[in-house]
């Protein structure tokens, strides 16, 4: 699922649906989108196991 982040047409794609607002360097880099995901997974992850303890 992480692959995506490496695919050209995923860029293309985002920087044609922000139009003229945004460009490459709005971008964050592929290894800092899939740390900012990881990180949201172990947070929720850990809320999910309190709420089951």
């Amino acid at each position: 699922a992480m692959n995506v982040f490496d695919c050209q047409e995923f860029w293309d794609i985002l920087l044609y649906l922000g139009g003229d607002k945004i460009n490459d360097k709005d971008l964050p880099h592929c290894t800092k989108m899939t740390k900012m995901i990881l990180e949201e997974f172990w947070q929720e992850q850990k809320k999910i196991h309190k709420e089951l303890q």
